[in-house]
C-alpha cells in the first residue's frame, strides 16, 4: 500500500469481493441477528435494535483508530477526517434513534445510521489491508518445471 493513502486508492477486485463476502457473513449475517431474529419472530423493527447494531459496528472501528493500527497511520489526514465524520454521523443518528424511540423519524435515523456505519466499515476493511489476496505460489518447482518427471531429476538417490 502507498505511504499516504487517499480516497482514490485502487483496490483489487479480489479485495473488494472478499471484504463484501466477509461483510455479508459476519457483519450482516451474524452481527445483525438482533435485528432480523425479532423480525422473524413477528416483532416490529425497532430503533433500539438498529442503534445497538450501529454501536456494535462502531466499537471495533473506533478501537482501530484509538489503538493506531498500522494502516491507520498510512491514511491521509483527509481520509481520517472523512472516516471520523462518517463514524460521528452514524453515532449521532444512533443516539437520535434511541432518544426518539417510538416517535417520528426514529427508524429513519436508525436506518441512515446503519447505512453510514456499514459504508465506513467497508472502507476501513479495505484500507486495513486485511483482505489483500494471498501471495500466488509459483507452479514451477525448484527444478524449473511445473511437471516433475524422472528426466528432470539428477544426482543420487533411488532411480
Amino acid at each position: 500500500m502507498s505511504d499516504n493513502m487517499s480516497l482514490k486508492h485502487q483496490w483489487s477486485p479480489d479485495e473488494i469481493q472478499t471484504a463484501l463476502i466477509y461483510g455479508l457473513i459476519v457483519v450482516l449475517g451474524g452481527g445483525s441477528a438482533g435485528i432480523y431474529i425479532p423480525l422473524l419472530m413477528g416483532k416490529d423493527l425497532s430503533a433500539d435494535s438498529l442503534s445497538t447494531y450501529i454501536f456494535a459496528i462502531l466499537a471495533p472501528c473506533c478501537a482501530d483508530a484509538f489503538l493506531h493500527e498500522p494502516y491507520w497511520k498510512k491514511l491521509s489526514k483527509f481520509v481520517r477526517m472523512v472516516i471520523g465524520l462518517g463514524l460521528t454521523l452514524a453515532a449521532l443518528l444512533a443516539l437520535s434513534a434511541l432518544i426518539r424511540s417510538g416517535k417520528s423519524w426514529d427508524l429513519t435515523s436508525g436506518v441512515l445510521g446503519t447505512l453510514f456505519v456499514l459504508v465506513v466499515w467497508f472502507l476501513l476493511a479495505l484500507y486495513s489491508g486485511r483482505f489483500t489476496p494471498d501471495e500466488v505460489i509459483s507452479t514451477t518447482g525448484p527444478l524449473g518445471s511445473a511437471d516433475i518427471t524422472p528426466a528432470h531429476l539428477e544426482g543420487g538417490g533411488l532411480q
